[in-house]
């Protein structure tokens, strides 16, 4: 029956409708995203970089005074942006050629639960010293150049300077307890975007379920 609602639910109500499914509980969560990841499509779409405001869809090519865009938060000035209209087919095409991409050409992927928002202890090149930051996103990491899988934080010093630095996820859980006992995984819609050969290699806090 669960199955059969998800089938037919995007037909009848808005895609915003759709989506708020995963919140009945917990089984349902699981059968939507399941859905999600499932839909395929013959080709993603791609983003452009632009400052314009645009009005044509980037997945059906049809002019929509009501398209929205997906930016590229991760990009500096002029960001890359996927622009779709109100189709709830449209909108998952924009979705899966946002995540992606960003898999692609960032190394990034988004992973559950999220951190807790709270102050952590950091690794530093000097190991006497004890720093602790925020995360500036807390579901968020990146493979850096060295296969470790990063995530980013930020904190300010005693003179109320900025720093930052991307900072091995492994070592985040090894120096704070309350990480310790999270499974943290990727999210379930990379199923069908990236191999399963690629997502067993992320580092043991990160094990993937699907």
């Amino acid at each position: 029956m669960e199955y059969m609602l998800l089938a037919v639910r995007p037909y009848i109500n808005t895609f915003n409708d759709f989506i708020s499914l995963r919140l009945i509980n917990k089984k349902s969560a699981k059968i939507f995203m399941d859905y999600m990841s499932c839909f395929k499509f013959e080709n993603l779409t791609y983003s452009k970089r632009t400052w314009i405001q645009i009005y044509k869809c980037s997945c059906c090519d049809i002019y929509n005074n009501n398209c929205e865009q997906l930016t590229y938060m991760v990009d500096d000035p002029p960001r890359r942006a996927i622009v779709y209209c109100p189709s709830w087919q449209c909108k998952l095409l924009a979705l899966q050629t946002y995540l992606y991409e960003i898999y692609k050409l960032n190394k990034m992927f988004f992973f559950h639960p999220s951190i807790p928002d709270t102050s952590y202890n950091i690794p530093r090149s000097n190991p006497k010293t004890i720093t602790f930051a925020k995360l500036r996103w807390n579901n968020v990491g990146i493979f850096n150049k060295d296969g470790d899988f990063t995530v980013y934080v930020i904190w300010n010093n005693a003179n109320g300077e900025t720093y930052t630095k991307w900072v091995p996820f492994n070592e985040l859980v090894k120096r704070n307890s309350i990480l310790k006992n999270i499974a943290f995984n990727l999210r379930g819609i990379y199923k069908n975007l990236i191999s399963k050969k690629l997502l067993y290699t992320n580092p043991e806090s990160l094990v993937p379920t699907i």
